[in-house]
């Protein structure tokens, strides 16, 4: 996982990685927050619905069928109340596909009036000139659009459906012509890997920085089910990737950062049901909204106060590594691989010493 865009919206303001993290207030932040038990980051999942059927899904397809488990309008507006209180600072907005809510802009419009900086993430199929005029009204921080190939048919089949590919690419083009800040995020699979730099060209021509489309390798569902991972790319299509990228080791840890995660420390997520977990991957529920305030679960939850307490000391394994500096160092992924949240699975070490390896060629020249 260790290129890509951004697990929160914070991500974006982390600069270069040869910015010392003294001179970069968004990571001065973080490590503040992760001190002082502060949750400044919360990704809110809105729905299970999507209008895609995407093979390679985190979400559990059968997840859908529990849309009338949904929060309501009023559950979430009070969860938006409460983080705000606890001091969040940074909304991630998620799905299933997030348009399919119909009180979507309710709750985009609350999170905006209480001052979150609101990421939304979207596949923008369903986008429409009305839902573009609102969101560049709403001034939201990012849209950032899932969008995995820019070959017709390689897209209509990542998605599982037809004949969205023109309209979508209409729409993330118009999106960004009326001043949005608008990212591309690309799952790698074997089927679009090798097409990675063609759709990196193409939206750069159309005035996309190069450090606003990212990639990421498939890997397990967030339920633990393996299925996607049959789909990874070969590791040779990944390294090309990453070579012919250098701007994703600008995501690299920054000199002197923590090698331990955020999740639970300065990061949670609230799933469509109201269940609380330390992030979005991490299928491990510590408390609903519906029975207990956000407050109560952030600062009692077991698992929360298990992390906090251990901080770094968890990675034994890591902090010798060479590579930990680029590692994404992902407790969620640690979980899905090995059953344990600090033992490092097969994909994030990989990833870990092949971007070491890339970083330490450029830095020779």
């Amino acid at each position: 996982m260790g290129a890509r865009l951004a697990d929160g919206p914070e991500e974006r303001y982390h600069g270069d990685a040869t910015d010392a993290t003294v001179h970069n207030p968004v990571r001065r932040a973080i490590r503040r927050a992760n001190a002082k038990h502060i949750p400044l980051t919360c990704i809110l999942e809105v729905t299970p619905r999507c209008n895609a059927n995407c093979y390679f899904c985190l979400r559990d397809p059968k997840d859908r069928a529990h849309f009338r488990e949904e929060l309501s309008t009023d559950d979430i507006l009070r969860v938006l109340n409460e983080l705000a209180d606890l001091g969040c600072f940074f909304l991630g907005v998620t799905g299933g596909e997030p348009l399919s809510r119909p009180d979507l802009y309710v709750i985009l419009h609350e999170a905006r009036r209480l001052g979150f900086a609101v990421e939304l993430t979207t596949n923008a199929q369903l986008l429409s000139e009305v839902w573009i005029d609102r969101l560049t009204n709403l001034h939201l921080e990012n849209v950032m659009i899932s969008f995995h190939s820019i070959d017709e048919h390689a897209y209509n089949n990542m998605f599982g459906n037809s004949g969205m590919f023109q309209r979508t690419l209409r729409n993330v083009l118009a999106l960004r012509e009326c001043g949005n800040h608008v990212t591309i995020n690309v799952v790698l699979t074997r089927e679009n890997a090798g097409g990675f730099q063609r759709l990196k060209t193409f939206f750069c021509e159309q005035g996309f920085p190069p450090n606003t489309i990212g990639a990421n390798p498939v890997h397990p569902r967030v339920s633990g089910d393996a299925t996607p991972v049959q789909f990874l790319p070969e590791s040779s299509v990944v390294e090309q990737v990453y070579r012919e990228n250098p701007e994703f080791l600008a995501l690299a840890r920054d000199e002197g950062a923590p090698l331990a995660c955020v999740a639970g420390r300065s990061l949670l997520a609230v799933d469509f049901r109201g269940d609380v977990h330390a992030c979005t991957l991490l299928s491990w529920p510590v408390g609903n909204v519906r029975s207990a305030s956000l407050a109560q679960i952030w600062h009692e939850a077991t698992l929360f106060r298990m992390l906090r307490m251990l901080g770094e000391r968890g990675y034994e394994k890591c902090r010798t590594c060479p590579a930990h500096r680029e590692c994404a160092a992902c407790i969620a992924q640690n979980f899905m691989e090995t059953g344990s949240l600090w033992d490092p699975g097969p994909t994030q070490c990989n990833a870990g010493h092949l971007m070491h390896q890339i970083g330490e060629e450029m830095r020779r020249g």
